[in-house]
């Protein structure tokens, strides 16, 4: 199973995407709090959930992990494990995976600098309160140092992203920058 790691607008979830494409991956559904945002698919993109549910599937121990972020709940259910899964989690996500099943996870940590996460979230007009505050709690939440284990560190720094969709491809087959 492969956990990729980042910050909001690190590129992870377009990665994750053409990962299912063109590389036979399949997406690893969680749960949230949030509202979908445009084009997001209930039970395609993320399970939306009310508060109430969430609640209810987190006092039953539905969920491997669960994580507040921005003001939401995520939730990784024991129900999506499964080989070649891709898999969108905040570091506690990841440290959870890596406690419970070391080795059957490949941890990537997806790094973009903060001016082109700032425009690309701009440009998918998120709200500019809602990115100052991602920008300013991202600094610390996805800081190296929060991560009990990675496997490899990816720059997405101006890599155009079927050469990144790749470099991830390749760290996850061991087959490192080839």
């Amino acid at each position: 199973m492969l956990i990729l790691v980042g910050a909001s607008a690190s590129g992870k979830t377009e990665i994750a995407r053409r990962l299912i494409k063109y590389y036979g991956f399949h997406k690893f559904v969680t749960h949230t709090t949030r509202p979908p945002r445009k084009g997001e698919v209930n039970h395609f993109d993320y399970h939306f959930v009310s508060l109430e549910e969430f609640n209810r599937l987190e006092a039953s121990s539905f969920f491997i992990e669960t994580v507040h972020y921005n003001g939401y709940k995520y939730g990784t259910s024991y129900n999506e494990i499964g080989p070649k899964k891709v898999l969108i989690v905040e570091p506690n996500g990841a440290n959870e995976f890596h406690k419970k099943s070391p080795s059957s996870v490949t941890i990537i940590l997806i790094q973009t600098p903060k001016e082109i996460r700032k425009e690309r979230m701009l440009k998918r007009k998120d709200q500019i309160g809602d990115i100052e505050k991602r920008l300013e709690n991202d600094d610390e939440l996805f800081a190296i140092n929060q991560l009990d284990r990675i496997d490899y560190i990816v720059e997405n720094n101006h890599i155009s992203l079927p050469e990144l969709t790749k470099k991830v491809y390749a760290y996850y087959t061991n087959k490192g920058d080839s």
